[in-house]
C-alpha cells in the first residue's frame, strides 16, 4: 500500500520483497495427569529444548513437540477392621 515514484528514468525496475523472521513467545500447555516440561525439536526429547515463555525466532520450517512429565501420586491404604 505504498506509493513509489521516479524509480528509473527508463526501462523496467523489478522490486523484491525482503522478509525478516519475527520472534514468537513459546506458550505453555496443560494436560491432565502431566506437568509441561517445555518444547523440543524431536518428539522423543533428544533434540533442542526450549522453555515455555522463551523467545524463539524461526529461520526455517520447524515442528516443536510438547514434552511432558507424568505426575506421581502417593496412595495410602488404611484398612478398617470391623470386629
Amino acid at each position: 500500500k505504498a506509493s513509489v515514484k521516479n524509480l528509473a528514468t527508463s526501462g523496467t525496475v523489478t522490486l523484491y520483497a525482503q522478509w525478516t523472521s519475527a520472534s514468537v513467545t513459546l506458550p505453555s500447555a496443560t494436560r491432565d495427569g502431566y506437568t509441561f516440561a517445555g518444547w523440543n525439536t524431536a518428539a522423543n526429547g533428544s533434540g533442542t529444548s526450549y522453555s515455555a515463555g522463551a523467545s524463539y525466532t524461526p529461520t526455517a520450517n520447524i515442528t516443536l513437540y510438547a514434552q511432558w512429565t507424568a505426575n506421581t501420586y502417593t496412595v495410602a491404604y488404611n484398612p478398617r477392621t470391623n470386629v
